[in-house]
């Protein structure tokens, strides 16, 4: 049980680090972010159109504000995800492996943990910033 908190703490470490490293450039995160706005827009004018023109207010048991917060949730998910197949192939082109694999952690967990800050706060930013246009569009 002791190696199980001691490894919790440890990996927790590196998370709240990455947490710490995309909040110091949370400016930089929110402009990448920010294209949810628009894509948001582009799809609930799509989706207003498709409920319309088909006269009905479900489409495969969803209504349009459903749709909308689904999208949104489906945003998140696909924007807030961290490319741990990039982050590892950058390490093998630059040599950084090497460094890393002396480490005393499991290099995968640690890709893992690694990761985990910087989906928080994307997943984070992407919500803040299309929650209102959901809200604008679709209400709660």
């Amino acid at each position: 049980m002791q190696q199980v908190r001691t490894a919790a703490v440890k990996y927790g470490a590196i998370t709240v680090t990455n947490l710490q490293n995309q909040l110091a450039y949370a400016w930089d995160a929110a402009t990448r972010s920010a294209m949810v706005m628009l894509f948001l827009f582009i799809f609930v004018q799509l989706y207003t159109v498709v409920y319309e023109t088909q006269g009905v207010t479900e489409i495969g048991g969803l209504t349009l504000a459903n749709t909308i917060w689904y999208f949104l949730l489906a945003e998140m998910v696909e924007l807030g995800k961290f490319r741990h197949d990039k982050a590892i192939g950058d390490e093998v082109k630059d040599g950084s492996i090497a460094y890393t694999l002396v480490r005393p952690y499991n290099y995968l967990v640690y890709h893992f943990a690694n990761g985990l800050g910087d989906t928080l706060v994307k997943m984070l930013l992407v919500f803040l910033l299309g929650a209102p246009i959901a809200l604008l569009y679709a209400g709660l």
